[in-house]
């Protein structure tokens, strides 16, 4: 279950049982799928029924170096 209500697009967010961080990009509201960018620059969607499977909680923004 997830830690949050719905996925929030400039949010940055951390797998906690991955322990991976992604940013939310972009959000569909008609297909409810969320676009999503790693640390690391990979891009993905999640739809509405995974994100509300995930155990992810928002973090502080992170920053390249």
């Amino acid at each position: 279950m997830s830690t949050n209500s719905s996925p929030r697009i400039g949010q940055w967010y951390r797998h906690l049982d991955k322990g991976e961080s992604f940013l939310v990009i972009g959000y569909d509201e008609r297909t409810g799928t969320a676009e999503i960018q790693t640390f690391d620059g990979d891009l993905d969607e999640v739809d509405s029924e995974s994100w509300d499977e995930l155990r992810v909680a928002p973090i502080e923004p992170l920053h390249a170096i």
